[in-house]
């Protein structure tokens, strides 16, 4: 077997169970904050599948290798981003406020 292929087929499985442990782990986060009680979750192998799934059938779409496709696909995920780094430093703020008498003369020059 070529190196190369050994190292695609390495990649592939990190990809999967990566994907697979990242939706795992954001369903027991959706789960809790909507206080639904306890998580009852198949385990992180149904999520490795799900995730291989959902991939392969994004990589049989004919589009797929447009570019202007895969920018609609990634614009949700990088205004995603944007929201999620916001509500960082937005509660990074107002949790250290509460401790330092400066911070909301910090805070109102940050979101002015």
């Amino acid at each position: 077997m070529p190196p190369q292929l050994i190292v695609m087929i390495g990649l592939g499985i990190t990809y999967s169970v990566t994907g697979g442990s990242s939706l795992h782990n954001f369903y027991t986060i959706v789960c809790h904050k909507n206080g639904m009680g306890e998580c009852h979750s198949a385990g992180l192998s149904v999520w490795i599948i799900v995730f291989s799934a959902i991939h392969l059938v994004i990589i049989q779409v004919t589009a797929c290798h447009s570019i202007s496709f895969m920018l609609s696909l990634l614009l949700p995920v990088s205004v995603h981003a944007l929201v999620c780094s916001c509500a960082s430093v937005y509660l990074s703020v107002h949790a250290s406020c509460s401790q330092s008498a400066c911070c909301p003369a910090l805070a109102k020059n940050l979101y002015l």
